[in-house]
């Protein structure tokens, strides 16, 4: 068995939209409720259109790892 590292964007797309999404929502704040918090997110991810997602999160790099799988529309 391997471990792997806690982090690792270019393995994982969204963990790149994850930390944008974060830094909208302002991590040092407290907020009343988690529900609030979680819109926020998600209204941020909305937001974004399909090429920024995908243009944010690395899926349409040249050098993306998991391209020669994905649909040919990318």
């Amino acid at each position: 068995m391997h471990w792997l590292p806690k982090r690792v964007p270019e393995l994982n797309p969204m963990d790149t939209l994850w930390g944008q999404g974060i830094d909208v929502i302002n991590p040092n704040r407290q907020y009343a409720r988690l529900d609030e918090q979680v819109k926020l997110f998600i209204t941020h991810l909305f937001s974004l259109s399909n090429k920024e997602a995908l243009q944010t999160s690395s899926v349409l790099s040249k050098s993306f790892w998991l391209k020669p799988v994905l649909s040919k529309n990318f």
